[in-house]
């Protein structure tokens, strides 16, 4: 089964910015020093083809039955013949610091029998091809458990679906627990998860020799986190069984619970597989844990963004009533629930536009002329706000009763919008309401000139004079009437 938090959309005006740099990093691990070398299996596959494992292990039982007074399971099976164990064997044979020091001390294969020299050779190229591959140096082994390796191995992966499947996991749930702890405390806490997971697999396989790799304990904090965030809430999430899958909005700790059975019964089952349940597992419960010592700590940022989350569902709730009382055509009272919610978002272009659509119907009603004017004071940083805004001050104009309400402040500030983007008629007829001002205000004045200097693009120089010379006679001496006695002379 899988499972996935989906909280939060991404949002490019507050990117995360410390998961896209874990994400670069992995990637960059992968494409410049992973897949480029020959990976670990082409090592042990010439150390099955040249006939090492045929010398070696053999020699490796019988040390094993000296030093210890008997051989390993393991070992006694790869020997016999099992190729379900050849690899592991081998990997514990590479692994065993004691006895490849005597190994190439000439201890195991001594240089008095014929079959040295040549079994010196292949030995020599299998280290060679073991020293250059990036993912044995790196990777975390348990017999070995360097210490450098408890962090590198959190970097590398064994495929690049591997590298995907886990970037894409990380991706969707790193958001929103990056945005709940900031950069440098999430960052703390996913290296912590990391350690945390690979702790856990060591505890319980401190004698395997196979090497661990990949992301997926930190990241599987990282899903721990989340869960423990959000506690008994409800969050969407998506799961696929099989080969069914939906959506659906649960409490955040039932996906730990779900998680943990998972990885459990995985561990149980998939007995031939390769996958690190219990790193898994690990991570999970290191993540939550996490997340229970910083609330114990009364770290304040994950109770402010739950409150957050908790005023954004009561406000979400709200717009879904006001949408369906303008569906019942009950625009007044629809207006009455929307007015107050673009009032605490006035930057939310969707609200904007349902709350304006449902105003529209009241024009006479004060709360038409506050949503317009909230509609009217958005940022027209591109175009379909732009769209937005100027339809906006066409149809307040006509239709706002009993008449438009635009301040001095929101007139100037829409006039250089409209002269910036070359919408002459719009800056004119704006430009004529700001000039029957008694005494030109500095913003007006620099209205002005902008109309003043678009009609000049646009070749209409007695339009433009016409604008230029109110600025130059009501604020002479200003820098404004400066800019338009420049603009004027080459009118």
């Amino acid at each position: 089964m899988f499972l996935i938090p989906l909280v939060k959309p991404f949002d490019w005006r507050r990117p995360p910015v410390v998961t896209m740099l874990i994400i670069l990093a992995n990637v960059l691990v992968f494409a410049i020093w992973q897949a480029p070398t020959k990976h670990s299996r082409d090592a042990f596959a010439y150390y099955f083809e040249s006939g090492l494992a045929e010398v070696e292990l053999p020699r490796y039982a019988g040390y094993l039955e000296r030093v210890q007074g008997a051989q390993s399971a393991l070992v006694r099976r790869a020997v016999s013949g099992d190729p379900k164990v050849l690899e592991e064997a081998t990997y514990q044979l590479q692994s065993d610091e004691d006895f490849q020091r005597a190994l190439h001390a000439g201890q195991i294969v001594t240089p008095n029998e014929p079959l040295y020299a040549q079994w010196r050779e292949r030995r020599v190229r299998f280290d060679q091809m073991l020293a250059e591959d990036f993912d044995w140096q790196h990777s975390f082994i348990p017999t070995i458990a360097r210490w450098d390796t408890w962090f590198s191995h959190m970097f590398l992966h064994g495929s690049w679906a591997h590298l995907i499947g886990n970037m894409i996991v990380l991706a969707l749930v790193g958001v929103v627990v990056e945005e709940v702890l900031g950069g440098g405390l999430y960052l703390v806490c996913y290296v912590l998860s990391g350690l945390g997971s690979v702790a856990f697999y060591w505890l319980f396989h401190q004698h395997s020799p196979v090497p661990l790799l990949g992301a997926s304990g930190a990241i599987s904090g990282v899903s721990g986190m989340c869960a423990a965030i959000f506690g008994l809430r409800k969050i969407n999430f998506f799961y696929f069984a099989f080969v069914y899958f939906d959506y659906v909005r649960a409490p955040a700790v039932l996906l730990l619970g779900l998680w943990l059975a998972n990885e459990v019964f995985q561990q149980l089952t998939d007995t031939e597989g390769h996958v690190a349940y219990v790193a898994h597992i690990g991570g999970l419960i290191t993540g939550a844990g996490l997340i229970g010592l910083l609330r114990l700590a009364k770290v304040g940022r994950i109770e402010r963004f739950l409150a957050q989350e908790t005023a954004d569902d009561v406000d979400r709730r709200e717009v879904d009533r006001a949408m369906a009382l303008a569906d019942e055509l009950k625009f007044g009272e629809a207006v009455a629930v929307f007015e107050p919610l673009t009032a605490r978002r006035p930057d939310d272009y969707e609200l904007l536009v349902e709350a304006y659509k449902a105003a529209r119907h009241v024009p006479d009603s004060p709360a038409y002329h506050r949503i317009a004017g909230r509609v009217l004071a958005l940022y027209a940083g591109n175009r379909a706000v732009l769209d937005l805004v100027t339809e906006t001050f066409r149809e307040y104009l006509e239709i706002a009763r009993p008449h438009a309400q635009l301040s001095v402040g929101r007139a100037a500030a829409l006039a250089q919008t409209f002269a910036a983007a070359d919408l002459l008629p719009e800056s004119e007829r704006l430009a004529h309401m700001l000039a029957k001002q008694n005494s030109l205000r500095p913003e007006v004045a620099a209205a002005l000139v902008a109309v003043g200097e678009a009609l000049l693009r646009a070749g209409q120089r007695d339009h433009a004079r016409r604008w230029l010379e109110v600025v130059k006679a009501g604020v002479p001496g200003s820098p404004h009437a400066d800019r338009a006695n420049a603009l004027l002379q080459r009118a």
